[in-house]
């Protein structure tokens, strides 16, 4: 059980929902055959003209012994300032991008993530989010770790 006030999780909702639709635009109108960047902007693009503030390649500090290694950890993109996504264009996905995630998430302490495979054959949403496995182009991840 997360704990999210009614008001907070309306709004990662509604966030969560135009980053789906917008990775569908951004799929169905360019295919799967790109590269990584070139679907994190086109992703980007898609999400501000749908009014929403993104940052690319936001650094998040990393600590170690009490110094912070610069640049160790970029996510691809922060939405509103509170949703992590994280874009592949790779032909399957595996436990590292999966972790990577994770990572990100727990490191910012934000509520609600997603990693998006636009190399994959069948673009779809993976229903599960405590189960993980290759075959879609959508995972959704919330931060209750």
């Amino acid at each position: 059980m997360h704990n999210f006030n009614p008001s907070e999780k309306s709004v990662l909702n509604d966030i969560g929902h135009d980053i789906i639709g917008c990775a569908f635009e951004v799929r169905n109108n360019a295919g799967r055959y790109f590269r990584e960047k070139y679907y994190l902007h086109a992703l980007a693009f898609e999400l501000t003209q749908r009014g929403h503030t993104v940052e690319i390649e936001k650094s998040l500090p990393a600590m170690y012994k009490g110094v912070e290694i610069q640049d160790s950890l970029n996510m691809d993109l922060l939405v509103d300032g509170c949703v992590v996504v994280e874009v592949k264009a790779l032909h399957q996905i595996g436990n590292a991008e999966y972790r990577q995630i994770l990572t990100y998430l727990m490191l910012s302490k934000f509520k609600l993530g997603y990693l998006i495979n636009f190399g994959v054959e069948n673009f779809t949403i993976s229903g599960n989010q405590n189960k993980f496995n290759n075959c879609h182009g959508i995972y959704r991840f919330v931060n209750g770790i």
